[in-house]
C-alpha cells in the first residue's frame, strides 16, 4: 500500500471536517500513477487531467489559510511540469508532491502526540 494512501485513509475526516477537502479514491488513484505512457512519452490528457485536479485541491488549501493569491503561480508552475518530464521523466511532478505534503503535514498534526511546550517555547527532550 502506498504510504500516502495509508496516511489519507487516516486523515479524510479530518480533511472534510476541517478543511473541506474531500480526495475521492479515483482522484488520489491519479495523483499517485506515473505520467507516462508504456512508451515513455507523456500522456498529456492524464497530466491536464491530474494537474486540474491537483489545483484544485490546492487552492482550497490555500483559501482556508488566506493565500489564495498563490494560485495563479501554482498554475504556471503545474504548465511548466510536461516540459520538465519530456527533459527528465524521472523528475517529480512538483504540484502533486505539494499536495502529499500537505497530507502528511495534517497526518503528523492529527495523530502525533507532542510532548508539552516547557522552557519558554522550548520542547525539552528534543534535539
Amino acid at each position: 500500500m502506498h504510504l500516502v494512501k495509508k496516511i489519507l485513509d487516516e486523515i479524510r475526516d479530518t480533511l472534510k471536517d476541517r478543511y473541506k477537502i474531500n480526495i475521492a479514491f479515483d482522484d488520489y488513484k491519479l495523483f499517485k500513477e506515473p505520467l507516462t505512457d508504456n512508451s515513455g512519452k507523456i500522456d498529456k490528457s492524464k497530466f491536464e487531467e491530474r494537474q486540474k485536479k491537483s489545483l484544485t485541491i490546492i487552492k482550497k488549501i490555500l483559501d482556508i489559510h488566506g493565500k489564495e493569491d498563490i494560485v495563479h503561480f501554482l498554475g504556471k508552475l503545474a504548465s511548466i511540469e510536461p516540459k520538465i518530464q519530456e527533459l527528465q521523466p524521472w523528475v517529480r511532478d512538483h504540484v502533486v508532491h505539494a499536495i502529499n505534503t500537505f497530507l502528511i503535514g495534517v497526518f503528523i498534526l492529527e495523530k502525533v502526540n507532542f510532548p508539552p511546550f516547557l522552557n519558554g517555547g522550548r520542547a525539552t527532550g528534543i534535539c
